[in-house]
């Protein structure tokens, strides 16, 4: 039988309501391979991975409904990576769409034809590479240490072949001229009026480049943080979710400064650009801020329940050493202040009549929080 590790979290209190014995055992085991039953007891936040066997949809059909008596769930929060397939993503589900999980984790069972690995760099930098299954070829974004991205393509086995620069700042193009030594003819992409260190090749927007034979990938002209900033929207022939890597324009739950543009052009990167990606777009940032991120987003929108439920995944996340990226392009809908800013609610409640004003209104906010 084929076996798939499913890597979980459960941001909600779960209580199996049983009486009498529980004719099956269904257990976690935690990351530190300590297994718990799950039977007739309350589970508190837990995390953890469990090995699956093919018929993945029938497990959690059975897990979500424990006992004689069905588990009373609530809403309940499942971060979810399918290993060797290259899926990451999550639901917030409540009972009534058990059979929903069920059938969209058994349908992300496919084989997937694009995959993208994190490589932590510097202090809370992100690199990716992004691979092509078919042909192993990779492409990196931002290799600020490039030893670590070699590492991590040698650990994958797969060939570098193109790197993609966000933007000029040292901690993600500051590694190019590095990279270009120790792979010897590989191509470095970067905005073309952005000064990037080390390109080889200047793209505009809505470039096209293509990475093996089924990862296409579309150049976005994003500016504000730096005039020249690229988003790299990639997608795959096959029917997966599409991926955008989004440097330090866009972050989970936040924005980057304004440093060398305007609250315009900001509005006009994330809230046009980067907000009219489809909805399951999966969102790769250049750092690990989403804490602080969605403690300040708090400040904004106090009542905002999404946020909340994300504030408390992410922390957890955090703590067991485990990153809080992607999110998607409808989750930052939804949690991320800088792209709600069409709404005339939130407009009021940072005293402003325009989406381009809030903007302004909440980034200034930000560089003086110190939460």
């Amino acid at each position: 039988m084929n076996r798939t590790y499913f890597r979980f979290h459960l941001s909600r209190c779960l209580t199996a309501r049983s009486r009498g014995s529980c004719r099956r055992n269904y257990f976690i085991r935690d990351l530190r391979g300590v297994q718990t039953d799950v039977c007739s007891q309350t589970l508190s936040l837990a995390c953890g991975t469990c090995q699956l066997g093919d018929d993945v949809a029938r497990y959690w059909a059975s897990l979500l409904s424990i006992g004689p008596q069905p588990m009373s769930i609530g809403s309940l929060r499942i971060e979810f990576q399918l290993s060797g397939l290259g899926v990451l993503g999550h639901w917030v589900v409540t009972g009534d769409t058990r059979r929903k999980i069920a059938v969209r984790l058994g349908a992300n069972r496919r084989q997937t034809q694009m995959k993208v690995f994190h490589v932590p760099c510097l202090e809370d930098n992100y690199s990716y590479l992004i691979v092509d299954e078919s042909s192993k070829e990779a492409a990196v974004v931002d290799p600020a240490e490039p030893e670590k991205v070699l590492e991590a393509a040698k650990q994958h086995g797969v060939l570098l072949k193109l790197v993609l620069t966000t933007h000029h700042h040292w901690d993600h193009a500051g590694g190019n001229d590095k990279i270009k030594q120790l792979v010897p003819g590989i191509k470095v992409y970067g905005g073309s009026i952005d000064n990037v260190k080390g390109c080889t090749d200047k793209v505009e927007n809505g470039d096209k480049l293509h990475l093996g034979a089924h990862v296409n990938i579309l150049c976005l002209h994003t500016p504000s943080h730096t005039k020249g900033h690229i988003s790299y929207y990639v997608t795959s022939k096959e029917e997966e979710d599409p991926a955008v890597f989004t440097g330090d324009t866009l972050f989970i739950a936040g924005c980057g400064k304004f440093f060398e543009g305007t609250a315009e052009q900001m509005y006009q990167s994330l809230c046009v650009t980067l907000g009219s990606l489809p909805k399951p777009t999966r969102v790769y940032c250049g750092h690990e801020y989403t804490v602080k991120n969605l403690q300040f987003a708090l400040t904004v929108e106090p009542e905002n329940v999404k946020i909340q439920q994300k504030l408390t995944w992410a922390q957890h996340q955090r703590q067991a050493g485990l990153p809080t990226i992607p999110s998607t392009i409808v989750e930052e809908l939804e949690t991320n202040p800088f792209m709600r800013v069409d709404m005339p609610e939130l407009q009021a409640r940072v005293g402003c009549q325009s989406p381009v004003e809030a903007l302004r209104e909440i980034r200034q906010r930000k560089d003086n929080w110190r939460g």
